[in-house]
């Protein structure tokens, strides 16, 4: 299939998986998944045989997916599709807590299973959360499956066992649920915190990449407390989102600054960057005279315009004399330049 940017006009050569359905009353075709870049990705989550990966720490190969298991949204789209069987959303939940169960073809969960279990760590966000649903940390950007809020947590805070005594919840209800005021650990609650309660936008699927959060959905993460749990960074930083310990003044330093003006702390703060309504109208300069910042050509282009309005009005210009040599003009202070006669 071919997809086309409405914006740019440029056209892609995508590739979608398209079955043939026979036996029913009438036979068609139905197509599946999404379009992809290549046949293999296309054909990728309806391929039921196994598949490895080499582990270069183990050297060995180790299995990245079982044969005979599938996603449970591929399972649902397939049912859909081609057995024309709808589940809602209380079946779908009701099979992944029962018939579900991915961690026998996932060693990553595995890995992460034996650092718990065996190593003594804790995971700190459960520790004080232990039945909060859905609050997840990655979604997948490419299907704005954030909106949806159908993601996975997979970042995590990991604390020694005998460090718990050194971390602290927060203030009452510190997960983050923006304007719903229900229940902050049902699955509404994620929704509204995921985006922002409607305030985070997602990329279009005509193009243009992600927008920018406003100052007020950035507010909604970056403005509480220090808490352990999540912090939900927009979805133009990042697929991932934040998440947060806080460590109680045994275990920190009391006098620990934070030294703003650090370049490397900076960079990691680029909510502070964001810029408000107010940032547009700039204040009067002395003298009474508002100019408008310009760079480059479009600097040196004012400044000559101006300076050929000067000489005009008070009847210097002289023959081919250059104006450089009837005015000067002094260093340039911010974004704003000003011209003076010479003495």
């Amino acid at each position: 299939v071919t997809t086309k940017n409405t914006k740019t006009g440029q056209e892609f050569a995508k590739f979608r998986l398209r079955v043939a359905v026979t036996g029913d009353s009438s036979n068609r075709y139905v197509i599946l998944g999404k379009a992809e870049s290549s046949q293999e990705e296309a054909l990728w989550y309806y391929d039921f045989s196994g598949a490895t990966y080499f582990d270069e720490d183990r050297e060995e190969e180790l299995p990245s997916r079982k044969a005979n298991c599938i996603c449970l949204d591929t399972l649902m789209e397939l049912m859909s599709k081609i057995a024309r069987v709808e589940w809602d959303d209380r079946t779908r939940k009701l099979i992944a807590n029962t018939s579900a169960n991915v961690k026998h073809a996932s060693p990553t969960i595995r890995w992460l299973d034996n650092i718990i279990n065996e190593d003594g760590m804790v995971d700190s966000f459960r520790h004080f959360y232990p039945t909060a649903k859905d609050r997840f940390t990655c979604w997948h950007q490419y299907t704005n499956k954030r909106f949806e809020n159908e993601g996975c947590r997979i970042d995590y805070m990991l604390v020694d066992e005998p460090l718990l005594e050194h971390i602290q919840r927060g203030p009452d209800d510190p997960l983050r649920c923006c304007r719903f005021d229900g229940n902050p650990i049902c699955e509404e609650a994620a929704l509204h915190a995921a985006t922002a309660s409607g305030s985070f936008k997602g990329s279009s699927f005509e193009g243009g990449g992600i927008a920018l959060a406003s100052q007020h959905a950035l507010d909604t993460q970056f403005g509480g407390a220090a808490h352990t749990g999540v912090i939900y960074t927009p979805p133009s930083y990042s697929d991932h989102i934040a998440t947060s310990l806080l460590l109680n003044d045994l275990f920190v330093e009391p006098s620990l600054h934070l030294d703003e003006t650090d370049a490397a702390t900076k960079r990691a703060q680029p909510h502070k960057k964001q810029k408000s309504i107010a940032s547009f109208f700039g204040k009067k300069p002395a003298g009474g005279l508002l100019s408008k910042p310009s760079t480059g050509l479009a600097k040196a282009a004012n400044a000559e315009n101006s300076l050929q309005r000067q000489a005009s009005d008070n009847g210097k210009r002289k023959g081919q004399q250059s104006l450089a040599s009837t005015f000067k003009r002094t260093k340039s202070v911010g974004s704003r330049s000003s011209i003076t006669e010479p003495k």
